[in-house]
């Protein structure tokens, strides 16, 4: 799929007329002149193509922020009134993730036109299954990702060519869930496993991420008082086990090699945004998380996205996931004494962070002023220049499939049981390279009860999946562990008054609104589309 980016760049110029990146609430996004589109099954791949070019943006601008600034792992150096530092510490405001209803609208808008016309084309029957079941995919994750953050909203399932029926008013949370769910179910029909997509077809979706994704929406609804319903847990169960059933994906037993730039597709991903080093169709993720990078050595980013040490610390020592995650190491200039340093998260920061690698000396924090390391995970250090980078953009692995079956199982029976502490024990002997599938008393949890059991499997994910744009979503499947861990975190280091800080101090009393379940619509939306209504507690 990587060559299908580049064929999409110039086919899009034609195909369809570019629309604005933010939503103009339900306006017409693409507009198809059927006359001249859809002849033959080359149209429709087109078409389809654009469906996946329409995701990137929206995840790494849109949904990464929101799932990583609140979480305890993540924060900033910016001041506490830029958006950065609200997201933070959870003062967020109408319209801060607008964002992802525009452009969640757009890759449904997308996927119904493709939809609404490859019927009509006298193609290989197999071929047009397998595009309606990639669309019926992207469409679901993309509403699953609109129910996750907003509610109940506007379903449509046709297509926008028009200025007509722009007003519609929201649908239930439920009535969402029911919809990624038919989507899913036949997606999962249609879909062909990963190893049937072979040279540029490489990266499409497949059976494996429909039926993952399909046992995420189960375990969400589980969790989601709006919309839960007797037996989720298990059809999350079921859902999950046929994604194992499929047979195409599997743990890799070095962690570092799942994101590595050539290793891309590799067994354990089960559905990634295609990058390449090419304009416009390169990722953009390295100016955010590294401003300079030469030889493995980090300069600390001045305003992204920045490592809180609570979060390293939990890190266990002999955790291979703790190198692959930071970058502790830089390079600092010569009026600090140059040479590299490393990051010591038992100093005390006011005093300075980092060791001479060369004497093991503290450095003065008037020499280094950053006060945390940042995130190695998809920095890409040979991009030529910004929005090049080689690196896909993961949203679905194999070792989501292991920690949501430890989910929903514990969940299913009120707590732990030996299979739900099989599969988190599987995900942390990967992590301290031992055998994934024999028990070892020195890695393995046990014994822990119901709610210690739920932190320390939310834990494990954020370890497991940190920047991959989970965090938010995690966390509010397991709310109220999830609201006192990032107490716990902020009130630990905030006190410091950093500038670049570990996590400012965030009130208790704020994170407990239950407004917070649920991010406000933008007020922009309103004037559009004056049928909708606001979430409670954002009127």
């Amino acid at each position: 799929m990587k060559n299908i980016k580049i064929i999409l760049s110039a086919a899009l110029t034609f195909a369809l007329v570019s629309c604005h990146e933010t939503f103009l609430d339900e306006r017409p996004f693409d507009i198809i002149t059927e006359s001249n589109f859809f002849q033959n099954q080359n149209d429709a791949i087109t078409v389809t193509n654009s469906i996946y070019q329409s995701l990137y943006g929206n995840y790494t601008n849109n949904l990464l922020p929101l799932n990583e600034y609140p979480t305890e792992a993540v924060t900033t150096r910016l001041e506490l009134n830029s958006s950065q530092g609200r997201w933070d510490t959870w003062q967020f405001q109408v319209g801060d993730f607008s964002g992802i209803y525009g452009a969640s609208y757009i890759t449904i808008n997308r996927a119904n036109i493709l939809l609404d016309n490859i019927d009509r084309i006298d193609m290989n029957i197999a071929l047009q299954e397998r595009l309606k079941g990639e669309a019926l995919f992207l469409r679901a994750l993309s509403y699953l990702n609109l129910v996750r953050v907003f509610g109940g909203v506007p379903i449509r399932t046709t297509s926008t060519s028009g200025v007509d029926n722009l007003e519609l008013p929201r649908n239930t949370a439920q009535e969402v869930y029911d919809l990624v769910i038919s989507d899913l179910n036949q997606a999962a029909e249609w879909l062909t496993p990963k190893t049937a997509l072979t040279g540029a077809n490489k990266g499409r979706a497949n059976k494996t991420a429909a039926y993952t994704l399909l046992g995420k929406t189960y375990l969400t609804r589980a969790t989601d008082p709006s919309s839960s319903q007797s037996g989720d847990f298990q059809r999350a169960i079921d859902a999950l086990n046929n994604a194992i059933g499929v047979g195409d994906s599997d743990l890799l037993l070095d962690y570092a090699s799942i994101f590595q730039i050539g290793n891309e597709n590799n067994a354990e991903i089960i559905f990634d945004i295609q990058r390449i080093d090419a304009p416009d169709l390169g990722g953009n993720l390295t100016p955010l998380l590294a401003t300079g990078v030469t030889n493995e050595l980090f300069q600390i980013p001045w305003h992204d996205y920045l490592a809180n040490v609570d979060f390293y610390k939990t890190f266990e020592e002999g955790d291979s996931r703790r190198a692959v995650t930071f970058y502790d190491r830089m390079q600092v200039p010569a009026s600090a004494g140059g040479g590299i340093v490393y990051f010591d998260p038992n100093l005390n920061p006011l005093e300075g962070s980092w060791r001479r690698v060369d004497n093991n000396a503290q450095v003065p924090a008037s020499l280094v002023d950053v006060h945390v390391p940042g995130f190695r995970k998809f920095v890409d250090m040979g991009a030529i220049q910004g929005n090049r980078d080689r690196n896909n953009y993961v949203i679905l692995r194999f070792s989501d499939v292991y920690l949501m079956l430890a989910e929903a199982i514990a969940g299913l029976n009120n707590g732990p049981t030996p299979e739900a502490y099989e599969y988190i024990n599987r995900i942390r002997r990967r992590a301290f390279g031992v055998d994934i599938f024999s028990p070892n008393p020195l890695v393995d949890l046990a014994g822990l009860t119901p709610e210690a059991f739920t932190e320390a499997l939310y834990r494990e994910r954020r370890k497991e999946f940190v920047i991959e744009g989970h965090g938010w979503f995690d966390g509010k499947r397991m709310f109220e562990t999830f609201k006192r861990i990032i107490v716990a975190s902020a009130s630990s280091g905030g006190s410091l008054g950093l500038n670049n800080r570990p996590k400012a101090i965030i009130e208790a009393s704020r994170i407990a609104n239950p407004r917070y379940f649920l991010m406000p619509l933008g007020f922009n939306l309103f004037e559009r589309n004056p049928l909708l209504t606001q979430n409670p507690g954002w009127e």
